[in-house]
């Protein structure tokens, strides 16, 4: 696949060739599926752990030197998080001014609700009926 990285003025910064290996025919796509497909190779490097390394700032934060136990309990409480507030931004703030939120901003809302959840608060809430 040959590709050009635009520059912001829109002028050509960079042109390069990359290889990808597949069982498929060369001729089984059309490029632009071609293309697609190669993209979405990359959606879970660019969507998931874009967001642990830039707005968890995961990678800045080697949690556990001596407990490798404890750490993995981080990492899988964090997980459950980020998917938890990914959810609630994907189902939940469904208008695009509140479905592009920053994380940090979306992860300001869910403490808030969460520090001042009361039981009277939550109480007569009704439960969604399943998808």
């Amino acid at each position: 696949m040959h590709r050009e990285t635009l520059a912001a003025d829109g002028g050509v910064r960079g042109r390069g060739d990359r290889y990808f290996v597949s069982n498929m025919a060369p001729d089984s796509l059309e490029p632009a599926e071609w293309a697609r497909l190669i993209r979405a190779r990359w959606a879970v490097e660019n969507n998931n752990h874009h967001t642990f390394d830039t707005a968890l700032a995961e990678d800045a934060r080697p949690w556990f030197h001596e407990h490798p136990v404890g750490a993995l309990d981080v990492i899988n409480l964090r997980r459950i998080a980020y998917n938890a507030m990914a959810l609630f931004r994907a189902r939940t703030l469904r208008a695009d001014a509140h479905h592009l939120m920053p994380w940090r901003a979306l992860t300001r809302q869910v403490i808030i609700a969460l520090i001042s959840a009361t039981e009277a608060a939550v109480i007569g809430l009704r439960a969604r009926a399943p998808p």
